[in-house]
């Protein structure tokens, strides 16, 4: 019996309905161990004492990657990192549509939310770790100010709520990896997006689905983004990084 576990943000009704329909059944467990004989996977252990048997696994667990990945012996170069954004109300609103804008000398970003409001955020040097705080401060001294200086009309307002998150950095080049992870049998990942996984998931998606039932990608090839680049050398570096 062939299964697959993923981390899923939200779950789309339609989507489950469909997959539902199509077999799918979906188990809200979290994976503690994964077993694997003579270099194939055969089973996951749950947090709720469940051994599953299956012989495919996907790690599409975000910035977790690595810790599913030790469970199969997979050394994954891969950092959960903190990003905070910040919703904010200027008095004077923009009637206009203010497109997506980031600042790359300041790594500044803001554009528009809902009712004309403001998301804004900016990347700064973080810690590794699974930190959920975001940070007031931060948006008052270092985020506003320079919002500010590039659109004058956003230099009053006030800050509704703020909120932190994770990205799953690869520290290596930043980009996917994508396919096979190391020599495990059965083990594949969608991993290492860096803050872009979200917008490439339903290629993603279907790429990988392509991958593990006909043995190759046929839509697109997505060879480069290989775990095994990283021993050949042949990186992909993404500079963009918002």
């Amino acid at each position: 019996m062939d299964m697959s576990f993923c981390s899923i943000p939200h779950k789309c009704q339609c989507i489950d309905k469909k997959a539902k329909k199509l077999g799918v059944e979906y188990l809200y467990e979290e994976v503690t161990e994964i077993e694997a004989r003579s270099g194939k996977i055969e089973a996951v252990t749950t947090d709720k004492g469940n051994t599953i048997g299956c012989d495919i696994i996907v790690n599409a667990t975000g910035p977790y990657a690595p810790v599913v990945g030790k469970m199969a012996g997979i050394d994954l170069p891969i950092d959960p990192t903190r990003r905070m954004a910040y919703l904010f109300h200027p008095k004077e609103k923009i009637k206009y549509e203010l497109p997506f804008v980031f600042n790359t000398d300041r790594e500044l970003w803001f554009r528009h939310e809902t009712g004309k409001m403001i998301l804004a955020g900016k990347n700064i040097p973080e810690t590794p770790g699974f930190d959920f705080d975001w940070d007031r401060d931060f948006f008052m001294e270092d985020v506003w100010p320079h919002m500010a200086k590039r659109v004058p009309v956003l230099d009053t307002g006030k800050l509704i709520r703020g909120w932190a998150g994770l990205y799953a950095i690869n520290r290596v080049d930043r980009n996917a990896i994508i396919g096979h992870l190391g020599n495990m049998k059965g083990f594949y990942g969608a991993v290492g997006f860096s803050g872009h996984g979200m917008m490439q998931a339903p290629a993603i998606g279907k790429c990988m689905s392509e991958l593990i039932q006909f043995g190759k990608y046929q839509s697109i090839d997505l060879s480069c983004f290989s775990f095994d680049r990283f021993q050949s050398g042949k990186l992909v570096f993404e500079d963009e990084i918002v």
